[in-house]
């Protein structure tokens, strides 16, 4: 008898399994230990390697690797792939962090893979080393997509990318997005010791890809490709951006050819950053798999490349964005992306943040927009206490009207009273928060449809 007889049954068990992403900062182990990828590599070969039957691309990086990897997967498909995506962490459900050929795993599928892992996750157990939530996961995604005749997989890491549940792959290429300061009571206190861990993911010989010029961290990054012998492609020295600063279509230049009238559908600067990056791992990739990639295939899948959360437009009646910036960097390119394309507007924040975000820095970022703030909690445990974000603005802004309201339903009802017509309302600073406010927004539209005659 399968253990699993519908997906509901799956998901419940899977929560039993130690979650890291929705843990308060404190409850984290440091120990190395606990970030074991011996375990991950016993179920895979238990399971016959099902990550080794297709082509990968690695994608780490404090921000931007997710954007990375959509842009690559959509690319890929443009290509004629068949392809496997893995991201983190989701916004309504967790079906869309294991997408095939751009649809999340059907509930079918889901419970066929949790039925197939049960036994290896129970062995683990028995060990006294049980998977972690996100370890079960990606084992789950490297099956699925090797069951679902993938023949080309983009793979975002979780945290940071050394003892990343990810990293127990052999890709076909890598990429590093960018580095910044996140997650550093575990990644460390400076750019250097962040970038070592993001360079964890690089392999012997496996071609790696770097938007990362910050000398520091760069250097760190490039002295790791050099021990292992990896070919080595930097942004402003193998491959360029030229872009229009009005926001026109964009130039990329790799090592190999020139790539022009370059679009992609999401909003602000650093997403032509982040299309540089992807251009180039689609480049080494096609040195890598010996398959030619043309101009109009990634002219074609940059057009369509779709992503939630990052300066999406919900609304234009008001001007409603959900945008899952949650650290300073990510919040800078939200404050420039809405000063770029939405000038002259009254800005309303919803805002909340987790605990471990280094929540100075990011205040510093984003309230210099802000004409009115709303502080709410992200929905989950780790959340930051909005009092203290309060706290926190006051002594920054102390002119900037806000408020306190730490259900996120009611702080969403508050936000919307204070927003009029002609305002921009921007919901941010978390994943959750986010998948909160979306999901939200989806009941209520469902609502409307239902209602209309």
């Amino acid at each position: 008898m399968k253990p699993f007889a519908s997906y509901d049954e799956a998901f419940a068990y899977i929560q039993k399994f130690t979650n890291y992403e929705r843990m308060r900062a404190s409850a984290i182990p440091r120990r190395r230990d606990a970030f074991d990828l011996a375990r991950i590599r016993r179920v895979l070969d238990a399971l016959g390697r099902p990550d080794q039957s297709y082509p990968i691309v690695h994608v780490a990086g404090t921000k931007g690797k997710g954007s990375v990897c959509a842009m690559v997967a959509a690319v890929l498909q443009r290509q004629g792939y068949r392809v496997g995506l893995f991201t983190k962490p989701h916004l309504l459900d967790l079906q869309e962090r294991l997408c095939l050929d751009g649809r999340p795993i059907p509930p079918e599928a889901f419970v066929a893979g949790m039925n197939a892992l049960y036994p290896h996750l129970e062995e683990q157990r028995r060990r006294g080393n049980p998977l972690t939530f996100f370890d079960l996961i990606t084992v789950l995604a490297l099956r699925y997509f090797a069951d679902g005749g993938a023949d080309a997989v983009v793979l975002e890491t979780g945290l940071g990318g050394r003892l990343d549940s990810t990293n127990v792959v052999r890709p076909a290429v890598c990429a590093i997005t960018s580095i910044d300061y996140d997650h550093t009571h575990i990644l460390g206190d400076t750019l250097e010791e962040i970038a070592a861990e993001k360079a964890g993911i690089l392999k012997p010989g496996v071609p790696a890809v770097s938007g990362v010029v910050e000398p520091g961290p760069a250097r760190v990054i490039e002295e790791r490709a050099r021990e292992l012998s990896v070919p080595f492609f930097r942004l402003e020295r193998e491959f360029f951006l030229t872009a229009p600063k009005d926001g026109g279509p964009f130039v990329v230049e790799t090592w190999r050819r020139r790539y022009t009238e370059l679009h992609v559908p999401l909003l602000g600067a650093h997403q032509r950053t982040n299309a540089a990056v992807a251009v180039a791992a689609l480049e080494a990739f096609s040195e890598a798999t010996g398959r030619p990639l043309a101009e109009e295939e990634v002219r074609g899948g940059l057009a369509r490349v779709r992503l939630r959360g990052r300066v999406e437009v919900l609304s234009r009646d008001p001007t409603i964005v959900l945008d899952v910036a949650h650290n300073p960097s990510s919040l800078r390119a939200l404050r420039q992306a809405l000063l770029e394309h939405f000038p002259d507007r009254r800005v309303v924040l919803l805002f909340g943040l987790s605990d471990d975000k280094d929540a100075p820095g990011c205040l510093r970022e984003i309230l210099p927009l802000a004409s009115y703030v709303v502080f709410t909690t992200t929905g989950q445990p780790r959340s930051r206490d909005p009092h203290e974000l309060q706290t926190l603005a006051q002594g920054l802004r102390p002119d900037l009207p806000c408020e306190v309201e730490p259900d996120v339903l009611r702080a969403w009802e508050r936000s919307l009273r204070h927003t009029n017509e002609a305002d921009l309302l921007c919901v941010t600073g978390s994943f959750y928060l986010a998948g909160e406010i979306a999901a939200l927004w989806e009941r209520s539209a469902r609502t409307s449809a239902q209602r209309s005659p």
